[in-house]
């Protein structure tokens, strides 16, 4: 028997079961069993010449270090007295240049990732593409690409995009180290917890950044495009950086800090997008739209070629100010709670928070809260106790209180104007006018007038004489107290207000009403604000109160007016045989022709515009003072007044009869190429009006266009 043979056999049986030979398909013995020992000889042999010849420090020092000496070289020298002594030295100096090292790694791995890439080019050509093709048509010519339109569109199509952006990274930013699995090597390093969770938001805060000048970047380059060069770069900045960045800014505050409380990538997305849903349902479906209650929601706005962002942007400043704190907060709770190392549970994070929470958190802490409740507190004044907010319930119960007590006045007769004298001075800074106005009435019915109700919800205060006598007044229609004013009066007097004849106006009389009254923006709206009065670009009706009862005002719904016991409305338009409804315009109840007259005040700077022709104008105590008169043609009693920065385009076209008639064109300055070429026109349009004048009456002896 070949000895190697019976040997290998006794080896395979001491070491395999007989159960485990008759399940083995190759038999370790012979030629197989030489094999393998020869082979593992070998890998030892090389497993042990690599683990004694390994070097950890010439691994780590890159491509020269690992490269072999040349023939002939000098011999490098091997005693320890030749290698420097490297020193850790983590005193001030030493984070700020970490933070921003891994910043600076934290968003070069942001910019290469392929999925943003991915997603800003999409978005970029997105807003290229409705930028592009969102022009109006209007009597079949299309808008100018005009920065206002261009941010409109923005605001209202891709606003909310940022927050699923700045959602997604943010996520992808903070669990890169546990999805790679370096997080249990990085969390051993020696920065500490302050500087790694402020390198993530450094670099996470560039992306607002980014996002806020895309609507500027695609906006130039689509207006470049189309040949249209006039930019409105202030306009752009001021909503890119003065609204936008803060805006994404407070999203990215949040979304960390939730994806921090989690600690887990997709759980935070889930939580941050509920809770992001919930606020957005909330606000758009008027259950609760109480901006401060909902984070990031200001007062809205609009965008204009004369104004800018309009109404005004003292709350949107405020607001912003007011979640930004807020963000502050959540941010520093967040980096209490920030995870790093191996935790088993929430509760050893606090613990963990509480020995964190020292003297400068708290210090940044109380300087975050006071700057919290103080702008809430400011804001709360201008909304609440200035101005008034009512819920969705509120507005239903008052529109009811609103038909109940005030019905029975809307078959009352009304008193016809026949002339309308105006005095009123525009302090546009101050978003504030005062005015006087004589109203010459008379009663065309054929019942007495012994009063007359007012509607002044739009006014700051009026008051009204006749004659040159007080009228008694009474205040018909009284609110209970809005739920979030706690700190008014228990009721709130309505600016409905019906005003006595001293003694009844006979069918045929005439009397001289005299009617002062204020328009004032006060405190803060918490949605939209009426911008009547602006900076620049005011246009408002004279600031005078409503005639007669509105049936505009009542409940429309009829599900609800059935369930507050209301009865059907009735049709809006009269009966054919109604002769009140026949002798009123539709939906008003305006009766009858109206001369006009105004004398107008506004500041040095602007330009007042009126109907009719402008007899006089003049500057006292450095404001501009002008005069109009329409006296004929009347007109319905509805005269605008504008107030803007205009310039004045004039000239003036010789009609066939040989009169010359004064064409002034008042627009904004920055129209000045569209109104040139628009000059030449303007006695053609003219002469077509004139020719159709010729068959409905006379026409006035100046003309006053407005743009």
């Amino acid at each position: 028997m070949d000895p190697f043979a019976f040997n290998s056999e006794r080896l395979w049986v001491s070491f395999f079961s007989p159960e485990q030979l008759k399940s083995s398909l190759v038999r370790l013995e012979g030629w197989m069993l030489f094999n393998r020992v020869i082979w593992g000889s070998v890998g030892l042999l090389i497993l042990l010449a690599t683990w004694l010849r390994f070097s950890f420090a010439r691994f780590f020092s890159g491509k020269e270090g690992r490269q072999k000496d040349t023939v002939g070289a000098e011999p490098r020298p091997t005693t320890t007295e030749s290698i420097p002594f490297a020193s850790a030295n983590f005193a001030s100096g030493y984070w700020l240049p970490v933070v921003f090292s891994l910043a600076k790694m934290e968003l070069a791995n942001m910019l290469r990732d392929n999925y943003f890439r991915i997603v800003l080019l999409a978005g970029i050509c997105g807003i290229a593409l409705s930028f592009w093709s969102g022009g109006t048509i209007a009597y079949g010519v299309t808008d100018a690409p005009r920065t206002t339109r261009f941010l409109g569109n923005y605001d209202h199509n891709f606003f909310y995009l940022h927050f699923l952006i700045i959602l997604f990274f943010t996520g992808e930013a903070l669990h890169r180290e546990k999805a790679s699995r370096f997080a249990a090597i990085n969390d051993s390093l020696p920065p500490t917890d302050r500087m790694l969770y402020g390198s993530k938001l450094l670099a996470l805060g560039m992306l607002p950044l980014i996002l806020s000048l895309l609507p500027m970047l695609v906006g130039v380059g689509v207006q470049l495009a189309k040949g249209y060069a006039h930019f409105h770069l202030s306009l752009y900045l001021s909503y890119c950086l003065g609204i936008l960045l803060p805006k994404c800014l407070e999203f990215l505050m949040f979304v960390f800090a939730v994806h921090v409380l989690i600690n887990n990538k997709f759980a935070g997305h889930a939580v941050a997008l509920l809770i992001w849903w919930s606020i957005w349902l909330g606000n758009n479906g008027a259950v609760m739209n109480y901006n401060l209650l909902l984070y990031s929601f200001t007062p809205s706005y609009t965008f204009s070629e004369m104004g800018g962002i309009i109404p005004v942007t003292k709350p949107l400043f405020w607001f912003m100010m007011y979640w930004l704190f807020c963000g502050g907060l959540l941010l520093l709770l967040g980096s209490l709670l920030y995870p790093r190392g191996v935790m088993a549970s929430f509760g050893e994070r606090m613990r963990l928070a509480r020995q964190r929470f020292g003297i400068r958190a708290k210090g940044v802490g109380t300087i975050l809260f006071v700057g919290f409740l103080a702008t809430g507190a400011y804001n709360y004044y201008k909304v609440n106790y200035q101005g008034t907010y009512l819920t969705q319930g509120e507005i239903i119960r008052r529109a009811v209180l609103y038909e109940r007590q005030l019905k029975k006045y809307a078959d009352d007769p009304l008193p016809s104007i026949v002339r309308y004298r105006l005095y009123t001075d525009i302090f546009p800074a101050e978003q504030r006018t005062a005015t006087r106005a004589d109203f010459t009435i008379v009663n065309r019915t054929m019942t007495p007038i012994c009063r007359i109700l007012l509607d002044g919800d739009e006014l700051a205060d009026y008051s009204m004489s006749c004659n040159g006598r007080e009228m008694p007044v009474t205040y018909p229609l009284i609110y209970p107290r809005a739920a979030f004013s706690p700190f008014k009066s228990a009721s709130d007097t309505a600016m409905y207000r019906i005003y006595f004849f001293p003694r009844s106006l006979a069918p045929g009389d005439t009397a001289l009403l005299e009617l002062k009254s204020t328009v004032e923006l006060t405190g803060f709206a918490n949605k939209w604000a009426p911008f009547d009065v602006l900076c620049n670009g005011t246009f408002f009706s004279g600031g005078l109160p409503d005639m007669g009862y509105d049936e505009n005002d009542e409940l429309k719904d009829a599900q609800l007016r059935e369930r507050y016991g209301l009865p059907k409305r009735r049709e809006s338009l009269p009966p054919w045989s109604d002769p009140a409804g026949i002798s009123r315009l539709l939906f008003t109840n305006i009766t009858g022709l109206t001369s006009f007259e105004a004398t107008i005040s506004t500041s040095g700077d602007q330009v007042a515009v009126a109907p009719g022709t402008l007899e006089s104008s003049w500057v006292e105590n450095g404001r501009n003072y002008f005069h109009y008169v329409l006296d004929s043609p009347k007109n319905y009693f509805d005269f605008p007044v504008l107030s803007a920065r205009y310039n004045v385009l004039r000239d003036s076209v010789a009609l066939p009869d040989g009169k010359k008639v004064g064409i002034n064109i008042y627009y904004h300055p920055e129209h000045e190429a569209f109104f040139r070429w628009m000059q030449g026109w303007a006695s053609v349009l003219f002469r077509l009006l004139w020719r159709l004048s010729l068959q409905r009456g006379p026409v006035a002896g100046n003309s006053h266009g407005l743009a």
